[in-house]
Protein backbone atom coordinates (compact mmCIF):
# COMPACT_ATOMS: atom_id res chain seq x y z
CA UNK A 1 0.00 0.00 0.00
CA UNK A 2 1.15 3.56 -0.99
CA UNK A 3 0.36 6.62 0.62
CA UNK A 4 2.05 10.15 0.15
CA UNK A 5 2.64 12.16 4.03
CA UNK A 6 1.93 16.38 3.66
CA UNK A 7 3.19 17.87 6.33
CA UNK A 8 3.18 21.28 7.75
CA UNK A 9 5.87 23.15 5.65
CA UNK A 10 7.47 26.87 6.99
CA UNK A 11 8.57 27.75 3.74
CA UNK A 12 5.17 27.91 2.32
CA UNK A 13 3.82 29.71 5.54
CA UNK A 14 6.92 32.09 4.80
CA UNK A 15 5.45 32.69 1.34
CA UNK A 16 2.30 32.95 1.82
CA UNK A 17 2.45 35.09 5.06
CA UNK A 18 4.94 37.96 3.63
CA UNK A 19 2.56 40.55 2.53
CA UNK A 20 0.64 39.69 6.09
CA UNK A 21 4.12 40.20 7.71
CA UNK A 22 5.02 43.76 5.46
CA UNK A 23 1.62 45.26 5.70
CA UNK A 24 2.37 44.79 9.81
CA UNK A 25 5.80 46.01 9.67
CA UNK A 26 4.14 48.96 7.63
CA UNK A 27 1.63 49.59 9.76
CA UNK A 28 3.71 49.71 12.90
CA UNK A 29 6.36 52.05 11.17
CA UNK A 30 3.70 54.62 10.18
CA UNK A 31 1.99 54.39 13.62
CA UNK A 32 5.10 55.01 15.55
CA UNK A 33 5.52 58.01 12.75
CA UNK A 34 2.23 59.25 13.58
CA UNK A 35 2.51 59.64 17.06
CA UNK A 36 5.49 61.61 16.99
CA UNK A 37 4.03 63.79 14.58
CA UNK A 38 1.10 64.27 16.40
CA UNK A 39 2.23 66.81 18.85
CA UNK A 40 3.13 68.83 15.94
CA UNK A 41 -0.34 68.82 13.91
CA UNK A 42 -2.95 67.34 15.95
CA UNK A 43 -4.29 63.81 16.56
CA UNK A 44 -6.39 64.04 13.18
CA UNK A 45 -2.88 62.79 11.21
CA UNK A 46 -3.27 59.21 13.21
CA UNK A 47 -6.45 58.37 12.34
CA UNK A 48 -6.08 57.90 8.45
CA UNK A 49 -3.33 55.54 8.57
CA UNK A 50 -4.76 53.72 11.57
CA UNK A 51 -8.17 53.39 10.28
CA UNK A 52 -6.65 52.17 6.52
CA UNK A 53 -4.21 49.73 8.02
CA UNK A 54 -5.89 48.64 10.32
CA UNK A 55 -8.75 47.38 8.33
CA UNK A 56 -5.90 45.06 6.55
CA UNK A 57 -3.54 44.53 9.22
CA UNK A 58 -6.37 42.74 11.65
CA UNK A 59 -8.06 40.72 9.45
CA UNK A 60 -4.71 39.56 8.23
CA UNK A 61 -2.93 38.31 11.58
CA UNK A 62 -6.67 36.70 12.39
CA UNK A 63 -6.50 34.52 9.46
CA UNK A 64 -2.71 33.70 10.09
CA UNK A 65 -3.39 32.39 13.17
CA UNK A 66 -6.52 30.24 12.37
CA UNK A 67 -4.73 28.95 9.47
CA UNK A 68 -1.47 27.82 12.14
CA UNK A 69 -3.98 26.30 14.17
CA UNK A 70 -5.29 24.11 11.89
CA UNK A 71 -1.68 23.37 10.26
CA UNK A 72 0.28 22.93 12.93
CA UNK A 73 1.04 19.17 14.57
CA UNK A 74 -0.85 17.97 10.93
CA UNK A 75 -0.19 15.24 8.76
CA UNK A 76 -2.21 14.82 5.77
CA UNK A 77 -2.19 11.28 4.62
CA UNK A 78 -2.99 10.07 1.46
CA UNK A 79 -3.13 6.73 0.54
CA UNK A 80 -4.28 4.22 -2.52
CA UNK A 81 -7.37 3.61 -0.10
CA UNK A 82 -8.11 6.15 2.14
CA UNK A 83 -7.49 9.66 3.36
CA UNK A 84 -6.47 10.75 6.86
CA UNK A 85 -5.31 13.29 8.94
CA UNK A 86 -3.36 12.88 11.66
CA UNK A 87 -3.13 15.59 14.65
CA UNK A 88 0.96 14.42 15.92
CA UNK A 89 0.76 16.51 19.38
CA UNK A 90 -2.66 15.07 20.43
CA UNK A 91 -2.40 11.62 18.64
CA UNK A 92 -6.00 12.44 17.14
CA UNK A 93 -6.89 11.06 13.37
CA UNK A 94 -9.26 10.93 11.29
CA UNK A 95 -9.28 8.51 8.12
CA UNK A 96 -11.94 7.55 5.98
CA UNK A 97 -11.87 5.66 2.85
CA UNK A 98 -12.35 7.37 -0.17
CA UNK A 99 -14.94 5.60 -1.84
CA UNK A 100 -17.20 7.43 1.13
CA UNK A 101 -15.87 11.02 -0.06
CA UNK A 102 -19.21 12.82 -0.12
CA UNK A 103 -17.64 16.25 -1.26
CA UNK A 104 -14.69 18.18 -0.99
CA UNK A 105 -15.23 22.32 -0.27
CA UNK A 106 -12.57 24.37 -1.89
CA UNK A 107 -12.25 27.63 0.08
CA UNK A 108 -10.44 30.54 -1.95
CA UNK A 109 -9.96 34.24 -2.04
CA UNK A 110 -12.04 36.09 -4.83
CA UNK A 111 -9.24 35.77 -8.39
CA UNK A 112 -9.74 39.26 -8.38
CA UNK A 113 -8.58 40.06 -4.40
CA UNK A 114 -5.48 42.48 -4.22
CA UNK A 115 -5.18 41.41 -0.34
CA UNK A 116 -2.50 39.94 1.25
CA UNK A 117 -4.11 37.14 2.20
CA UNK A 118 -4.88 36.57 -1.43
CA UNK A 119 -2.88 33.20 -1.85
CA UNK A 120 -4.58 31.76 1.67
CA UNK A 121 -6.97 28.71 0.66
CA UNK A 122 -8.22 25.59 2.40
CA UNK A 123 -10.58 22.12 1.52
CA UNK A 124 -12.57 20.28 3.53
CA UNK A 125 -12.83 16.80 2.56
CA UNK A 126 -16.47 15.48 3.73
CA UNK A 127 -17.46 12.38 4.30
CA UNK A 128 -20.84 10.27 3.93
CA UNK A 129 -20.54 9.89 8.08
CA UNK A 130 -20.04 14.05 8.45
CA UNK A 131 -16.66 13.46 9.23
CA UNK A 132 -14.64 16.51 7.88
CA UNK A 133 -10.96 16.61 7.04
CA UNK A 134 -9.42 20.47 6.60
CA UNK A 135 -6.45 20.49 4.90
CA UNK A 136 -4.91 23.94 4.35
CA UNK A 137 -2.70 25.75 1.88
CA UNK A 138 0.08 25.40 4.95
CA UNK A 139 0.23 21.72 4.10
CA UNK A 140 -1.07 21.55 0.63
CA UNK A 141 -3.18 22.87 -2.30
CA UNK A 142 -5.60 21.54 -3.50
CA UNK A 143 -3.47 21.31 -7.05
CA UNK A 144 -1.22 19.53 -5.64
CA UNK A 145 -4.29 16.50 -4.32
CA UNK A 146 -5.30 16.45 -8.19
CA UNK A 147 -1.54 15.97 -9.37
CA UNK A 148 -0.84 13.31 -6.71
CA UNK A 149 -1.19 10.43 -8.20
CA UNK A 150 -2.70 8.71 -5.18
CA UNK A 151 -5.92 10.70 -5.96
CA UNK A 152 -7.19 8.92 -8.71
CA UNK A 153 -9.66 7.00 -6.66
CA UNK A 154 -11.47 10.88 -5.53
CA UNK A 155 -14.20 11.98 -7.57
CA UNK A 156 -13.42 15.66 -9.13
CA UNK A 157 -16.87 15.66 -9.80
CA UNK A 158 -17.51 16.31 -6.07
CA UNK A 159 -15.69 20.01 -5.88
CA UNK A 160 -17.52 22.79 -4.79
CA UNK A 161 -15.40 25.79 -5.04
CA UNK A 162 -16.37 28.76 -2.84
CA UNK A 163 -15.20 32.06 -3.17
CA UNK A 164 -14.90 34.20 -0.40
CA UNK A 165 -13.16 37.83 0.43
CA UNK A 166 -11.80 36.02 3.81
CA UNK A 167 -11.63 32.37 3.71
CA UNK A 168 -11.61 32.12 7.63
CA UNK A 169 -11.96 28.50 8.49
CA UNK A 170 -14.91 27.58 10.91
CA UNK A 171 -14.74 24.29 12.37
Amino acid sequence: MQEHIYKFNSKKVFNQSFLIAFFNISFIIVLIYCIKKVHLSGPFLILLPITVLGTICIPGIFLFFNYLKFSLHKNFILSDKFVQLVDTKTLKEIKFLKKDIQQIELHINYSSSKLPWFNYEYFSIISNDNEKIIVTSFLMDISELWLDGLSKGIDSSKLIKCDEAFPFIKN
